[in-house]
């Protein structure tokens, strides 16, 4: 854990009851398979999630109809350009490693 992050922690769990501090665990992306089945972790994540974890939920605004709402259509296009990028960025980078690796390191 960070420095400040672990300073924060040492005042804070003092003002925590005993019984809900044994409930507070901090992980790391190698032990999140303890508390997490790795088909529910997404890849970056050393997960094997083969859902999108950026699906848009139905019913809400994606960031294009969102910045068209406010105005802010200048940026949607770039926004979109940016992530269709990192998108094929992702795809290119699982089908040269069967789909073992992510675009974040993760060690």
């Amino acid at each position: 854990m960070p420095w400040l992050l672990n300073q924060f922690w040492i005042v804070i769990r003092n003002l925590i009851p005993e019984e809900d501090r044994k409930r507070v665990q901090f992980c790391t992306c190698k032990n999140l398979a303890n508390y997490f089945a790795l088909d529910q972790l997404p890849d970056f994540l050393n997960g094997t999630a083969v859902a999108s974890y950026r699906k848009v939920p139905e019913g809400a605004l994606t960031f294009e109809k969102w910045a068209l709402k406010i105005d802010f259509s200048d940026k949607a296009q770039i926004f979109k350009e940016f992530l269709d990028s990192v998108d094929a960025l992702h795809n290119n980078n699982n089908n040269n490693n069967n789909s073992s690796s992510s675009i974040i390191s993760t060690s």
